[in-house]
């Protein structure tokens, strides 16, 4: 590893601190099922409901933007290395699903969120996502 790509890991933690990303920190975004969002790939008739694929997609990219919101772009990144949800309840092509993330741990580079995806009041998924910051490609 580099020196300055060393460095680049090893302030990662005042990198966070700085931008104010503490636990306990929240995001929500909403997304409205779409076609390439269903388990219907192969026209199957009733099979028209969110994909866990697609549900654990919108709830990583409520959790990237929480940090992208926080952390200079240009300098740094996140990935998720890291998914445990589970896929409860259907919903169907045009409702409205609300992911949530919720900061619960920071342990150096790591961040470690609850995730949660929703249908009006039904929750239809929930469970934890890792993902950990890196530095830019750039850097």
């Amino acid at each position: 590893m580099s020196i300055s790509l060393f460095r680049a890991f090893s302030s990662i933690p005042e990198v966070l601190e700085q931008a104010g990303i503490a636990i306990g920190a929240q995001k929500s975004m909403d997304f409205k099922v779409q076609k390439e969002h269903t388990t219907n790939r192969f026209k199957i008739p009733g099979m028209d409901v969110l994909s866990t694929p697609s549900m654990l997609l919108m709830m990583e990219l409520t959790a990237a933007q929480l940090v992208e919101d926080k952390v200079p772009i240009e300098k740094y990144g996140s990935v998720g290395y890291k998914v445990n949800i589970s896929h409860l309840r259907p919903t169907t092509l045009g409702r409205t699903v609300t992911c949530e993330a919720k900061l619960t741990e920071i342990d150096g580079k790591k961040l470690k969120f609850d995730v949660k995806a929703m249908d009006g009041d039904t929750i239809l998924g929930k469970g934890s996502h890792n993902r950990a910051i890196i530095p830019s490609p750039k850097m």
